[in-house]
């Protein structure tokens, strides 16, 4: 039933978003235990999805999460914006990342169940 949910909510992001230029920036999870330790790495993330324009960021979630940690970094590991905020499902969660040179970017969200962490290319457009 996840990966339904997921497939249908994919699709339902590549039609809604096919006549901007927003790309998809697929995330990677790894959850946490109650103590804090990763139990599990997922490539394929079902609870939330990003997608991505030269300068903004859209943040998709499933579900509710609170206390939300959001850092975008450049390619040498500088942080070029971070946010603390919740996300409500079904709700599209915007982040404006400034003037984003070319180059590889990385998105980290931390929530109270996990990191979340995919890369994203911003090219000479």
């Amino acid at each position: 039933m996840r990966l339904l949910m997921c497939c249908i909510l994919t699709a339902f992001c590549v039609n809604l978003y096919a006549s901007d230029s927003r790309k998809i920036i697929w995330l990677s999870c790894s959850y946490y235990n109650d103590k804090g330790r990763v139990i599990d790495d997922r490539s394929f993330v079902t609870e939330l999805s990003a997608c991505y324009d030269s300068n903004t960021l859209y943040l998709y979630s499933e579900k509710a999460f609170h206390e939300v940690h959001i850092v975008v970094t450049d390619a040498s590991g500088s942080m070029l914006c971070e946010e603390y905020t919740s996300l409500a499902p079904g709700a599209e969660h915007v982040l404006f990342i400034g003037d984003a040179a070319a180059g590889e970017y990385t998105l980290i969200i931390d929530t109270e169940i996990g990191r979340y962490q995919g890369s994203f290319l911003v090219g000479n457009e």
